[in-house]
């Protein structure tokens, strides 16, 4: 991976964020070759609970509403479970982590005009369970409300763009037409060279 890629895109499976070791590899990894990018998504979000709350209902009968409706509780319960265990507060060298983690549906953006330009805030569906403070050396390309959503800095001649959640990244979201809008935002920025971000 070290020599190999020029690129990473990290979902993690862990609700924390990345250890210091972890940061510092990768750093390390976007300093040693110019024109790499990294991606960090985080893991504030859990497409099960978007996913039950969803699923079509036209033509299904009693039982299988109430099916559905017993997966989805059930699937907001795990991922309640799981954002109650985390500490108010948590820092990482890309940004501070901070409850309390409770939904918002993400209904206004602003941010960089470009990732503004033909998205209707209206009809996302994106959620956001934590607020995600950059630091200050970061440019914050989408936000709702001051919550940064899409952030990027330049690290030496390579850049590290960190995503609040996988709201509009992961495959059940991007059924919405907003949202693949949004993913194509952020390939854009991807082949854009360090300097050019925002």
């Amino acid at each position: 991976l070290d020599q190999r890629a020029d690129s990473i895109v990290w979902f993690p499976d862990d609700f924390s964020p990345p250890s210091r070791d972890a940061c510092r590899w990768l750093e390390r990894w976007l300093m040693a070759r110019p024109n790499r990018s990294l991606v960090y998504v985080g893991r504030c979000f859990d497409a099960a609970p978007w996913y039950w709350e969803h699923v079509p209902l036209a033509g299904a009968d009693a039982t299988a509403r109430q099916r559905i409706a017993v997966r989805g509780k059930a699937a907001q319960g795990e991922l309640a479970a799981r954002l109650a265990a985390l500490p108010n507060s948590q820092d990482c060298q890309w940004f501070k982590l901070q409850g309390p983690y409770q939904r918002r549906r993400v209904r206004t953006l602003e941010g960089d005009a470009e990732w503004l330009r033909g998205v209707d805030p209206a009809k996302l569906q994106m959620q956001l369970y934590c607020r995600m403070t950059p630091t200050p050396s970061a440019a914050t390309l989408l936000a709702s409300q001051g919550d940064a959503i899409v952030f990027a800095r330049p690290v030496r001649s390579s850049r590290l763009i960190v995503v609040a959640n996988g709201s509009f990244l992961l495959n059940a979201p991007l059924a919405n037409h907003e949202h693949r809008k949004l993913a194509g935002k952020l390939l854009e920025a991807l082949v854009k060279m360090p300097g050019l971000i925002p």
